[in-house]
């Protein structure tokens, strides 16, 4: 076999493996999904920061908001997602003003591209 056909084979495994590996290990689902979801992550960022040069906060603002609609959507099949919002009619977080604004300039000084 030529290094091309190696290299397809080896690919095709690979590819294999993941669709297999789910229904193969169930109980690994969750940690599966988290690992596919920091792939496509790691290459998007790859291509629009890396090889492109371009960063740009809407991508990353929209990766996030597709993250957390998805724990939500994730939470929402197996148990009451009131229970975790302030839709439960508990305690919520308060945060005084000097909280939140050590918490935002210490959030922003955190980020390497402000």
């Amino acid at each position: 076999m030529s290094a091309l056909g190696n290299k397809t084979a080896i690919r095709i495994a690979i590819l294999a493996l993941a669709i297999v590996a789910p229904f193969a290990l169930p109980a690994f689902q969750v940690e599966l999904t988290f690992l596919w979801i920091m792939i496509v992550f790691a290459l998007s960022w790859d291509i629009m920061g890396g090889q492109a040069g371009y960063n740009s906060f809407g991508n990353i603002a929209f990766f996030g908001i597709g993250v957390y609609a998805a724990a939500i959507l994730q939470i929402g099949l197996f148990h009451d997602v009131a229970a975790y919002t302030a839709a439960a009619g508990g305690e919520t977080l308060t945060l005084t003003p000097p909280q939140y604004f050590i918490g935002l300039f210490a959030g922003l000084a955190a980020m390497p591209n402000f």
